[in-house]
């Protein structure tokens, strides 16, 4: 299950490294046409997750889990 801190009225969501380990960052940059390396950022929570992009990679994101990790809340 992915991490929720609070940072200032603001949910912080991050994976954690098993989890990001299943999920296909290369697979969701070429999507959102973005890098791996700003999906592994996002993923673990060192990159600011209010924009539109950063919302919509942790959706699909979540969505991978689910195959994964299918009788896991996410």
């Amino acid at each position: 299950m992915f991490r929720i801190k609070n940072k200032a009225n603001e949910k912080m969501e991050h994976f954690t490294k098993a989890q990001r380990k299943k999920i296909n960052k290369s697979a969701l940059a070429e999507k959102h046409d973005c890098s791996a390396t700003y999906i592994t950022l996002v993923l673990k929570g060192e990159r600011e997750k209010n924009t539109d992009l950063a919302k919509a990679i942790l959706k699909d994101a979540k969505v991978m889990l689910e195959i994964f990790e299918p009788n896991q809340e996410s």
